[in-house]
């Protein structure tokens, strides 16, 4: 218990640089830590760029739409990014066939060249920067896949006492930096007595059975709506099962008002 308050220091190591790639990173705030202080700004993953890195081209469709936006822009005014590409694909179907094709042959062209840049590329990078870029890539991709968590409504995890202790001192901390706030709600929480400590703990584990019961209902939500993805990786193979049951129960109410 008592190395406790210390785990948060480590939140805020700075990712290590090399010469080969150049990376741009803000302080490193996890919600949760925003949530404690409430005086931190959250901030976006670190982004990195490797120079000499090719960029993949756009498709022939992603050059048409582009191309068409500005049009599209001003004859539909108010309209969603979203409902701007539906327009510019129902354009795409009828487009004129020799436009349609000289936009395809020139993004196979580009394609073909990407590839042997590509390729060229990364036979001459490092297995060190290799790495690098794979462990971006999956960071990139879990942060992804947690914005889309947030935005589908999953339930928050609920404060741990610890926490929820240090997120009532959030007010005291004033200027002092974070680690000598860290030190001074520690020094506070060991003050508390065990009673209190017993009723906090009490009062978190009600909070985690009512998270865990919510959490379950989302993910049973999430499988049913298409989005198993984004439930814990414990549960994806089993969430197979009951998507495809549901599938079929599904198939055969259908199958059953038909009739």
């Amino acid at each position: 218990m008592a190395g406790t308050p210390f785990k948060f220091l480590r939140l805020f190591t700075n990712l290590s640089l090399t010469k080969n790639v150049a990376i741009t990173r803000n302080p490193p705030v996890v919600p949760a830590i925003q949530q404690l202080v409430g005086c931190l700004d959250f901030k976006p993953l670190a982004t990195i760029s490797i120079p000499g890195k090719p960029k993949k081209p756009k498709t022939a469709f992603i050059e048409f739409y582009v191309s068409r936006l500005p049009l599209l822009t001003k004859q539909n005014p108010g309209k969603s990014a979203k409902d701007l590409v539906k327009l510019a694909s129902i354009q795409w179907k009828v487009c004129d066939p020799a436009e349609k094709s000289k936009l395809v042959e020139d993004a196979k062209k580009q394609y073909a060249e990407y590839l042997v840049a590509k390729e060229s590329f990364e036979t001459s990078i490092s297995p060190e920067m290799k790495e690098k870029m794979i462990s971006f890539k999956e960071k990139r991709k879990e942060r992804r896949r947690k914005l889309a968590a947030k935005k589908l409504g999953k339930p928050v995890k609920p404060l741990t006492v610890w926490s929820s202790f240090v997120a009532s001192k959030g007010g005291d901390r004033g200027n002092k930096s974070f680690s000598d706030f860290i030190k001074q709600v520690s020094e506070q929480w060991y003050q508390v007595d065990l009673k209190t400590k017993q009723k906090l703990s009490e009062a978190y584990q009600q909070k985690l059975a009512v998270y865990k019961v919510e959490l379950d209902k989302w993910e049973d939500e999430m499988i049913r709506t298409g989005h198993p993805e984004l439930i814990r990786p414990g549960r994806q193979i089993r969430s197979r099962t009951k998507l495809g049951k549901y599938i079929k129960q599904k198939s055969s109410k259908k199958d059953t008002s038909d009739e």
